[in-house]
């Protein structure tokens, strides 16, 4: 469960910094939102948590 609140906290950080339009880095940030960010829903942070496959594997979605 740790590896998906960080991957979650991961991907809201992302989204504020894309907000602030004076980051010199903001295209790489946009990739990284298009090809990194999860977007997750309760039922599936239930099935990652009570699914067997994974404990095994974590919550890597994309």
């Amino acid at each position: 469960m740790i590896g998906l609140a960080f991957e979650i906290q991961d991907s809201y950080c992302r989204k504020i910094l894309s907000l602030d339009k004076s980051n010199p880095n903001g295209k790489d940030i946009e990739l990284k939102i298009k090809y990194c960010n999860i977007d997750v829903s309760s039922i599936g942070v239930v099935s990652y948590a009570f699914c067997y496959i994974g404990i095994l594997t974590g919550p890597y979605f994309k």
